[in-house]
């Protein structure tokens, strides 16, 4: 990783491992017929994507973002949310990743 790669990075290795955790508690508590596991998937970005997002208007939008239909198994559904988190953080840095690559990503 190169200097300006790190300059840019905000998560820290404490803030991904957190959101597998959560994501691992709460992968198959929470699923309905409409977003399936969408609701467990935000749950698990959601304090990453506070420390993303500072102002209000983007964390919502964040969240209704990754709220969105989403079905996975539970295991392998870690690694898309880390793939995720990777493209939500080049967005906060000022990277052009638009909504339909990241749900194209779930679904």
């Amino acid at each position: 990783m190169t200097e300006e790669e790190k300059s840019q990075q905000i998560l820290t290795k404490k803030d991904i491992n957190n959101a597998w955790r959560t994501w691992w508690l709460y992968a198959e508590v929470q699923s309905n017929n409409v977003v399936f596991q969408g609701l467990s998937h935000m749950l698990s970005l959601m304090d990453s994507l506070r420390k993303l997002y500072p102002d209000d208007d983007d964390y919502r939008e964040a969240l209704k973002r990754n709220s969105q239909f989403y079905n996975t198994e539970g295991t392998i559904g870690a690694v898309v949310n880390g793939m995720t988190l990777s493209m939500e953080e080049e967005r906060a840095t000022g990277e052009n990743v638009p909504d339909e690559v990241m749900y194209s990503m779930r679904t």
